[in-house]
């Protein structure tokens, strides 16, 4: 059946029209079929040949990245952003150093997990990750390397002279950060967070990166108790803690609950360096109080107060 318009002359049924519509599309794609299979076979090619060569291309970043250097009979493997870390200017905000203790446990994982994506929201930090052994922990590196934050893993094997669990590999981190950053001055901050505990991200900036010298705050179930806090003097000097684990001790002090300034340590290499007396400087004289806020205590701009007892250690500050 034909019919005819003013425009386009006579012209064929719908039916016929479709059908020869058809043949022709069917035409197409038959002179086109062999393009196709060719820009498949192109494509196929070219990813089998990415696949093939992606340890080649990644390999030198990769070795980079994850370069393994031995010093002092340790193993250390640090980011490449770690390594290119500079002092902040003084119109910056300084620089975290956060030093984790970490040992093999059935919760590693998940603990490392969730301390890591609380670093992950904080800028301009530097993460050190010390293993309590020889050897690196595979999933705790790949973890690590994960968050993209600068990091540096460290492996040191404990000293049997020390019974207690983490003294030496503080030890060697806080002899790594000396050297690492020792033009850093007082752009730096050292925190110890250790991977069991959980960390509100408002303590990193408003608190830690504002310690001039040294600086303590509370820290909440702790051994049993629901907090460990300092008592202090209507002159703001400590001279006490809310403390009953280790009510002998006349400083009672978390790790988790102080950050020092790097300027001291760098002006008390020598006591640093050694573990009795970083361990007496850190643990002992670690009682400087200016201002308190919101359960937290920190150095502000005022006059340093030093103890008897930190005088005896010759502490500059």
């Amino acid at each position: 059946m034909v019919y005819k318009t003013r425009r386009y002359g006579y012209r064929f049924s719908s039916k016929l029209y479709f059908l020869r519509k058809r043949a022709h599309i069917r035409r197409m794609l038959l002179m086109i079929k062999p393009m196709m299979i060719t820009i498949a076979t192109i494509s196929t090619l070219a990813i089998i040949i990415l696949i093939r060569l992606n340890p080649v291309i990644f390999s030198n970043r990769s070795e980079e990245a994850n370069e393994i250097i031995l010093h002092d009979g340790v193993y250390s493997t640090c980011s490449a952003s770690f390594r290119k870390l500079l002092p902040p200017a003084k119109i910056e905000r300084p620089l975290i150093i956060v030093v984790t203790f970490t040992y093999p446990r059935p919760t590693r994982i998940p603990d490392m997990i969730r301390l890591s994506q609380t670093l992950m929201n904080i800028r301009n930090i530097a993460w050190i990750v010390v293993e309590d052994g020889k050897k690196f922990n595979n999933p705790t590196h790949h973890l690590i390397r994960r968050t993209q934050i600068a990091y540096c893993y460290i492996a040191v094997g404990r000293l049997k002279t020390f019974p207690v669990r983490g003294w030496s590999a503080r030890d060697y981190a806080l002899k790594f950060i000396l050297r690492r950053f020792a033009n850093f001055s007082n752009r730096a901050v050292v925190y110890f967070a250790d991977d069991d505990n959980t960390y509100d991200i408002r303590l990193f900036d408003r608190f830690i990166r504002k310690v001039e010298a040294i600086g303590v705050w509370a820290v909440g179930l702790v051994a049993g108790q629901i907090v460990e806090a300092i008592k202090h003097s209507a002159e703001n000097i400590v001279n006490g803690w809310l403390n009953e684990f280790s009510p002998k001790h006349n400083w009672e002090i978390n790790m988790a609950s102080f950050a020092i300034n790097l300027r001291i340590l760098l002006r008390n290499k020598k006591n640093a360096s050694s573990l009795h007396n970083s361990i007496a400087i850190i643990q002992k004289c670690v009682l400087l109080i200016q201002k308190y806020h919101s359960q937290a205590i920190y150095i502000g701009h005022f006059p340093l107060l030093i103890s008897r007892e930190c005088e005896s250690q010759q502490l500059h500050l």
